[in-house]
C-alpha cells in the first residue's frame, strides 16, 4: 500500500511538472500585464505539432525542437502583441480584463479552425520514449523526470532573469506600478512586448513535450487554458513560485482521485479546489492581497 501511496505521489509531482510549464507564460503575461490570454493553450497546441512535424519530417529530437519552437513563439508573440495586444494597453483594469479575453479567445477560435482545416482534425502525438529507472519496485519515468528537472530549472532561471537583469526588474516594476515605471524611465511598451512574447514562447515550447506525453488536436487548446488558469489562480496569479504549488497541488489531487476514486473523477478536481482557493484565499497561495 506504501509502495503504490509513494508511486501515485511520484506520478503527481512529475506531472505537475507539466503543470506548471503550461502555467508559468499565463502567469506572467497576466502578473506583468493584466491581460488574460486565453489563446495560450492554442499556441502550446501548436507548439506540439511543430514538434511532431520537426521529429516526423526532419529527425529532429523533441528537447532540441522544443527551443526552436519556443524562438518561433517568441517571435510570433510579439507581432501578436504589436498587432492586438498594444491597441488595448491603458485602458482600466476592467476594460483590459474584458478586451483581452474577448480578443484572445477570437484567436484562439481561428488558431483552431485554421489548425483543424490544415492538419484534418485527428489527434496525433511525438513518438519519443526514455529509458525508466525502477528504485526498491518504484518506477521512475525517464521522460518526465528530464521534464521534472527542466522545469525546475526554467523556474528558477526566469526567478534570476526576473530579478537580476535590467530587463527582469523593469518587468517587475512594471508589474508592481506601471506608472511608477514610466516616471523612472523603463520603457513600458518595451517591457510589455517582451513579457507577452515570453509567454508565447513558454507555452509553444512546453507543447512539445506536452505532445511527447500526450496526444494532441486542433480543438484541445480552450480546455488546456482553463486547466492553466485554475493552476496559477490556486497559486496565486502573476506568482512563478505560486504557478509552481499550484501546478503541483492540481497534479496530486488528480492522480490521487483517479486512483481511489476513479479516473473520471479527476479533470473535475481542478476546478473544485479552484471554487474553494476562491473562497477562502482569492489571492492564491502565494499571491499578493490588494
Amino acid at each position: 500500500m506504501v509502495s503504490v501511496f509513494l508511486q501515485v505521489l511520484i506520478g503527481a509531482i512529475l506531472q505537475g511538472a507539466l503543470y506548471t510549464l503550461g502555467a508559468v507564460g499565463l502567469s506572467l503575461s497576466f502578473g506583468v500585464l493584466k491581460i488574460l490570454n486565453l489563446s495560450h493553450g492554442d499556441f502550446l497546441m501548436l507548439g506540439g505539432l511543430l514538434g511532431f512535424l520537426a521529429l516526423v519530417h526532419l529527425g529532429i529530437n523533441p528537447f532540441i525542437s522544443a527551443a526552436g519552437v519556443a524562438v518561433i513563439g517568441l517571435l510570433v508573440g510579439a507581432v501578436f502583441y504589436r498587432l492586438l495586444i498594444a491597441r488595448i494597453v491603458g485602458r482600466s483594469f476592467r476594460q483590459m480584463l474584458i478586451t483581452s479575453v474577448m480578443t484572445t479567445l477570437g484567436v484562439a477560435l481561428v488558431i483552431e479552425d485554421l489548425t483543424s482545416f490544415l492538419w484534418g482534425g485527428g489527434s496525433t502525438g511525438i513518438p519519443f520514449q526514455m529509458r525508466d529507472f525502477v528504485v526498491g519496485g518504484v518506477v521512475f519515468p525517464g521522460l518526465r523526470l528530464t521534464l521534472l528537472a527542466g522545469t525546475i530549472f526554467l523556474t528558477f532561471a526566469l526567478h534570476l532573469f526576473l530579478s537580476r537583469t535590467f530587463i527582469g526588474r523593469a518587468i517587475v516594476a512594471s508589474s508592481v506600478n506601471r506608472v511608477g515605471a514610466i516616471v523612472v524611465g523603463i520603457n513600458t511598451e518595451f517591457v510589455a512586448v517582451v513579457t507577452f512574447s515570453i509567454g508565447i514562447a513558454l507555452a509553444a515550447g512546453t507543447g512539445v513535450f506536452y505532445a511527447t506525453l500526450y496526444s494532441i488536436e486542433p480543438f484541445m487548446g480552450l480546455a488546456l487554458t482553463l486547466k492553466y488558469l485554475a493552476v496559477i489562480i490556486i497559486g496565486g496569479m502573476g506568482s512563478l513560485m505560486g504557478a509552481m504549488v499550484g501546478g503541483f497541488i492540481v497534479a496530486a489531487v488528480e492522480a490521487y482521485t483517479s486512483y481511489f476514486v476513479g479516473a473520471e473523477w479527476a479533470p473535475m478536481t481542478a476546478f473544485v479546489i479552484l471554487i474553494i482557493a476562491l473562497l477562502v484565499r482569492p489571492q492564491g497561495l502565494l499571491g499578493r492581497g490588494e
